[in-house]
């Protein structure tokens, strides 16, 4: 039974549909610079405080770029929007 099932894996899985990863979120289109998706955002993102920016800090010393909420009909969390141009040196 087990040969049968990883023969039908070897035939099936290559026909699946391969699609691209698609990296976009809200508003946003991969590749958009900070003031885009401020203006995408329509105000719903802003800038950081220091604060928030230490706070954030991730991934080898790179700081969230931008800062906002992310409302649906019964949860409200925090954001934290990372851009790679912004790593620290």
């Amino acid at each position: 039974m087990k040969r049968l099932t990883n023969l039908l894996a070897l035939i099936v899985v290559p026909l699946l549909p391969i699609s691209p990863a698609h990296a976009d979120w809200q508003y946003t289109k991969w590749g958009m610079s900070v003031e885009q998706v401020i203006r995408a955002s329509g105000g719903q993102l802003r800038l950081p405080t220091p604060q928030e920016r230490s706070a954030g800090e991730c991934c080898g010393g790179v700081m969230p770029g931008l800062v906002g909420l992310y409302r649906t009909p019964t949860l409200v969390f925090s954001c934290l929007l990372y851009f790679p141009s912004q790593a620290s040196d």
